[in-house]
Order: C-alpha cells, then structure tokens, then sequence
C-alpha cells in the first residue's frame, strides 16, 4: 500500500466538478499547464491568483477550500469520493498525515498566499488539514488502476455503475493529458499516449481511454518529482 499524494488531486477535482458544478471549479483554479514546479510559489505570485490548474498543489489546495461543511465533514466528502472512484474503502495514513502536517511549510506559504488573495476564503489552517488527509489516502495499484478505469470508461465503474458523469469524467482526463505530469506532461504524452497522474509517492494513474486504467507504484522519482 503506498499514499496516493497528488494523484488523490482527480478525486478532489472529480468530486467538486459534480457537486459544486465547473463554473464553482473554474472560477478558483485555471486550466492552463503552470511551466513550473508542482509546488511553485513564485508561479502563484506572478500569474495568480487563482492557480494555473487543479493538479499542481496551489490548485489542490484551492479546491479543499472550496469544499463545504466542517472540517469533519469536509474530510468525510474526501473519503467518500474517494470510495466511490476507487471502489473501496480508503484510510488516511495517521503517520503520513503527522508528516505531511510537520513539513508542510511550503504547501501553507501558499495556503496564505491564496488567503490574501480572496481565493482561499476559509481558514487556512481547516483547509490544509483536508488537504493533507487527501494526500495520505492509502490505496492499492488496483484500486489506483479502478480509478483510472472509472475515467477511461466516461465516468463508468466496472460493473457498469455511473459514478461521474460523462462531462466531468471528459474534463478530468483533459486536465491529465495537459497538467497530470507538471512541466513534463507533453512529453510523457507524446511517449506513452496515455493521460496520466502522478504523485511523488511513485504513484501513477493513467487512461487509456475507452479500455481501461492503469495504476503502476515504485519509489523510484525523476529529477521533476514524477
């Protein structure tokens, strides 16, 4: 089992699509590929400010913040996301959560910087702890590979239960194939074909669309953290 990390940013993005609607979505976060690091301050400050997409950090974060309820039940809506587009239970790792918590410095620099901004409007300390459970959902290559499956198939389960809708199944996978991979996402597509989302766990998710997901794990990461 290995924590998804950033690959658990399309269960974020899937769930506001269909909760909240695009427009609530696209109004925090843009849909451009950012040309910097995943966790890049300096692209936030610059160009902000809303984030340049849903898969960088800055884009993760905004979106937890937009998710309603309190924390408790805002971390509940995680988990249920993530049951329905994994197909099973998941559980926050307690230990990767204290870890994520203790040397998150930079993922709360942006946090604040969203803050000032009037894109982050509750409290950073709330919307962090959401988005540090979303990282440390633990999973299984089957169970990452079924949600890539669910993406691939137009929002499809195997066994044929619509969990997304079409539309928004459509929008995540466009937003893999152009942000799923940072700054190195064009050239994993022109090689592998497949739209795909890393975390720096060693995970990724990939669709092939129309056939099926690919979920693949290994703690080996390139120099870009993919």
């Amino acid at each position: 089992r290995f924590t998804l990390q950033s690959a658990a940013k399309l269960v974020v993005l899937a769930g506001a699509l269909e909760d909240l609607g695009p427009a609530a979505v696209f109004a925090t976060v843009g849909t451009e590929p950012s040309g910097e690091s995943f966790a890049s301050i300096a692209q936030l400050d610059s160009r902000g400010p809303r984030p340049a997409n849903p898969l960088i950090n800055a884009g993760g974060i905004a979106l937890c913040g937009i998710v309603p309820g309190t924390l408790e039940e805002r971390i509940a809506w995680v988990e249920g996301w993530a049951r329905r587009l994994c197909g099973t239970e998941l559980h926050i790792s307690s230990r990767v959560y204290a870890s994520e918590r203790r040397t998150g410095d930079r993922n709360r620099s942006i946090a604040y910087l969203l803050r000032s901004s009037g894109i982050l409007k509750d409290r950073v300390d709330d919307t962090l702890d959401v988005y540090f459970s979303l990282c440390s959902l633990e999973a299984t290559v089957v169970q990452a590979a079924h949600l890539g499956c669910v993406l691939a198939c137009g929002g499809v389960a195997p066994g044929g239960q619509r969990v997304l809708s079409e539309e928004t199944a459509s929008r995540v996978v466009a937003l893999m194939a152009s942000c799923g991979m940072y700054d190195e996402s064009g050239t994993y597509l022109m090689r592998t074909g497949l739209p795909a989302k890393s975390g720096v766990s060693g995970v990724i998710v990939a669709v092939a669309l129309g056939r099926g997901g690919v979920g693949v794990s290994s703690p080996r990461l390139n120099a870009r953290g993919g």
